[in-house]
């Protein structure tokens, strides 16, 4: 049974990690996105410790993770944010 198990999820990070990018970025792709930003952003700014060496992500990198996540491609996100958002589209390319 437990060979079975670890197949199944074996097979089934092997296709989701092989599924195509979205062709297209929806509305609700957009705040999905947006919302995930706003998360991560606000969660690495609570958990900073000045003592550490290490730096926060810029928003830019945060947004490129997400897309990832999500399975966007950036360069569309970037298309549709510039029309729908463009205060925040300005701030993530401003700060690459």
């Amino acid at each position: 049974m437990k060979s079975f198990l670890f197949l199944f999820l074996l097979a089934f990070t092997l296709f989701y990690s092989c599924a195509p990018k979205k062709e297209q970025v929806s509305d609700v792709d957009l705040k999905r996105l947006i919302d995930r930003i706003a998360v991560i952003r606000m969660s690495q700014n609570l958990d900073f410790n000045p003592t550490d060496s290490k730096a926060l992500k810029t928003d830019y990198q945060i947004f490129k993770e997400v897309c990832e996540i999500f399975r966007l491609d950036p360069t569309l996100a970037l298309e549709k944010m510039k029309s729908q958002n463009p205060e925040l589209y300005k701030h993530i390319m401003a700060k690459r």
